[in-house]
């Protein structure tokens, strides 16, 4: 019989030591173009208890926003108190001032839901989880009450991580593009996959500054919004989303035409002006420059 080769066992803690990996690598290839704020911010994760680096990291890991203290169960940490104080004291989490009808849908059960506004008309109990939902929004409740109403079901908390676009920017910054994330040290860590080390020179990363993030970031919002419109059959704001990208194709053909043959500092300047000049949109600039440097290194 051939032997199959056995699966890693991860580490107890592995998500907390690959988040950390992650930190340490953005920081070390990345950290002139972190702000200032944002490099506080990750000591300050340093900073927290053992647990509460663990049950953060967990919870930007997780579908959320938001999560029920009792629903939050890890057995190698074991009690959650302490960590979930230390993470609110610290600004890594927060309470919800209020929550939409639909984030109670999602969070609570029908039979909790039932439970929760006693106010409901009597043959509500039999109706489906959907049309419950319809008779909450009908109470006309704020959402400060819906979710005082929630607090008083159980006593629980509930909460939600916060910095997640700082999680995002360095999940960027690591993998270089929006659709890895933490999932993929998981792949290394059980042999599927492996991330070689190598020394980035600062010349030759993908984004040279924090301006090339913005405008990354600003391009794939577009290639979002028109797959959002695309899904949903948005007739009417499809023609406005091709009309925005079309000037920016049209700026981008606009200043190709443009050949600097002097390499003096004043004919750079020059022709810098000239591009400023011609275009009404920075990220015609910014493509442009992109397209060149995947040129260079193509």
């Amino acid at each position: 019989m051939t032997a199959h080769p056995q699966t890693p066992e991860l580490a107890p803690h592995y998500y907390r030591d690959n988040f950390l990996r992650l930190c340490d690598t953005v920081q070390s290839q990345y950290g002139d173009i972190l702000l200032d704020a944002e490099q506080v911010r990750l000591d300050d994760f340093r900073g927290l208890p053992f647990n509460a680096q663990c049950l953060y990291v967990r919870l930007v890991s997780r579908a959320g926003p938001w999560f029920r203290e009792s629903r939050l169960h890890y057995p190698e940490l074991g009690p959650l108190d302490d960590a979930i104080e230390a993470l609110l004291g610290s600004g890594f989490a927060f309470e919800p001032a209020g929550l939409a009808v639909e984030e109670l849908e999602r969070l609570y059960t029908r039979q909790e839901l039932q439970a929760m506004f006693p106010e409901l008309p009597a043959n509500a109990g039999s109706a489906s989880k959907a049309a419950l939902v319809e008779s909450i929004s009908e109470l006309g409740l704020d959402e400060a009450a819906l979710v005082h109403a929630a607090g008083a079901l159980d006593g629980q908390r509930i909460l939600a991580p916060e910095g997640l676009e700082l999680v995002e920017l360095l999940q960027l910054l690591f993998f270089g593009n929006r659709y890895q994330g933490l999932t993929e040290f998981v792949l290394e860590d059980l042999g599927l996959s492996r991330y070689y080390p190598y020394k980035l020179e600062p010349g030759n990363r993908l984004f040279g500054c924090r301006e090339a993030v913005a405008e990354y970031l600003a391009c794939a919002s577009l290639s979002d919004r028109h797959y959002e419109l695309t899904e949903t059959g948005d007739a009417e704001e499809l023609p406005d989303l091709g009309r925005e990208v079309e000037a920016l194709v049209q700026g981008v053909t606009k200043i190709s035409v443009i050949r600097g043959r002097s390499k003096t500092t004043q004919a750079a300047a020059t022709i810098r002006k000239m591009l400023f000049a011609m275009v009404k949109d920075i990220r015609v600039i910014m493509i442009k420059l992109a397209d060149k440097l995947h040129n260079m290194r193509t």
